[in-house]
């Protein structure tokens, strides 16, 4: 049955992604008798999301029909290309780092509905949603680099301690939000410190990368907050934990512990980070967010195997035990 329901037209930057995303993922039919390609095999999983928070922009009437253009466009680039268009070798399939790219600036700069005026949840939660999908398909693939994260760090700190007008509100913005980020890094980073002295681990060296990212990311927030406070924040300096407590969680006792104990503090810092993705309001430091998720998902995906997960079907990284990633109090 069509809809009559003439709302809110689809959201173009959604669309564009999907279009992207469906040429990307290919058929299943054709990826049957091609290579292993995880990446392709991720996008194909994470198409119904973007479609559906297309679909959940637009809205529905009473009987619970979106607008005729929203459905259209959901259903139309929300499956993958046919067998025959992926055996057209002249249009080249675009990669999954192209796909990324995209989620990138979905997540930076959320595009809201044209002919509609969408709330600012709306676009929180778009940007939380790019975030996440964009952090599973860093798990298969090797972007976002070193390069690319670095990138996104010299941006934030050039935003907040350049010429304009918005810097002092970045400024504040910044010097609310991180500390806590900050002290959850060192506490991440302590507690993985307790995982790597269990030496039995069967993914010892997975641990160890995600202990090294964890200490890299942990510099490029305290980088930025320095250059917050300078700029405008408080001016309190911030000042580490003086010690970790883990409260009931006890340290973990044996190699598979450690696995298990490592992926949740990961994770944990992801689902802080896509937070973050959704509370900000600034295009750069959305960015900066989203880019270290991806960064983390990246050893985190090695552990994957050994707590019995399988990379390629993780369509999103940082979701919280309930299931809902978004803030309680965005």
């Amino acid at each position: 049955m069509v809809s009559a329901f003439t709302g809110p037209s689809p959201n173009e930057g959604l669309a564009d992604l999907l279009a992207l995303m469906r040429r990307a993922g290919g058929a299943p039919q054709a990826a049957a008798n091609a290579p292993a390609d995880p990446a392709a095999a991720l996008i194909r999983r994470q198409i119904p999301l973007v479609a559906g928070e297309l679909t959940r922009q637009c809205g529905v009437d009473k009987e619970g029909h979106g607008p005729q253009d929203c459905t259209q466009a959901a259903e139309s680039t929300g499956q993958t290309e046919s067998t025959a268009d992926a055996a057209d070798s002249s249009a080249p399939r675009p990669g999954a780092k192209q796909v990324q790219e995209a989620m990138e600036r979905l997540a930076a700069d959320p595009q809201g509905a044209p002919g509609s005026a969408p709330a600012a949840r709306d676009r929180s939660a778009q940007a939380h949603l790019m975030a996440g999908l964009y952090s599973g398909l860093a798990a298969v693939t090797e972007f976002p680099d070193k390069q690319r994260a670095d990138q996104v760090t010299r941006d934030l700190q050039d935003a907040v301690s350049g010429a304009g007008g918005g810097k002092k509100s970045l400024a504040k913005e910044l010097d609310r939000s991180l500390p806590g980020l900050l002290d959850r890094l060192h506490a991440a980073v302590w507690a993985l410190g307790t995982a790597l002295a269990q030496e039995d681990s069967p993914a010892r060296a997975g641990i160890r990368d995600c202990a090294d990212t964890l200490r890299v990311c942990r510099d490029a927030v305290a980088q930025v907050l320095d250059a917050a406070q300078a700029a405008g924040g408080r001016g309190e300096p911030y000042h580490p934990p003086a010690g970790f407590a883990e409260g009931s969680r006890p340290a973990p006792s044996s190699g598979e512990q450690a696995v298990k104990y490592t992926g949740e503090d990961v994770d944990g810092i992801i689902a802080a980070l896509r937070q973050e993705v959704w509370r900000s309001t600034s295009a750069p430091a959305r960015r900066f967010y989203t880019v270290w998720a991806g960064r983390l998902a990246q050893p985190l995906s090695q552990l994957d195997a050994p707590l019995g997960l399988k990379t390629q079907e993780i369509t999103l990284r940082g979701e919280q035990p309930s299931g809902q990633a978004a803030p309680k109090n965005p």
